[in-house]
């Protein structure tokens, strides 16, 4: 039997948990408590991001620390708590943006990126 309170912290409450779970088990297509590389790839596909192998390698070593070839329900809280936490408003975001789009495009290019790179 599942048990929420086994993995809260400071910053995620039973509720959080409760609702991580579901989303791991929705993804975790074979049922094995393992995300494996495969359902990794296909979850960060299903959002647009192309993970090559060597993405799918960091996140492994990055979070795998049980070290079975893919993330089970304790490893992916872990992920889940070093996603950074943005305090900034929508008004500090929308000036930082308008400061890098300079020409008021309303997107940033390469060429904007470069700029703000120096």
């Amino acid at each position: 039997m599942f048990e929420p309170r086994k993995y809260v912290t400071k910053e995620l409450k039973e509720d959080d948990i409760l609702r991580l779970k579901e989303v791991y088990d929705y993804y975790d297509l074979d049922r094995d408590g393992i995300w494996t590389p495969s359902e990794i790839k296909n979850i960060l596909s299903q959002y647009n991001f192309k993970a090559n192998n060597n993405t799918l390698y960091h996140i492994l070593a990055s979070y795998d620390e049980q070290e079975r070839g893919g993330l089970n329900f304790g490893e992916f809280i872990n992920v889940m708590s070093t996603v950074p936490k943005f305090k900034e408003t929508k008004r500090q975001i929308q000036y930082v943006f308008r400061e890098f789009d300079k020409k008021g495009k309303g997107y940033l290019d390469i060429n904007d990126m470069k700029i703000a790179l120096r």
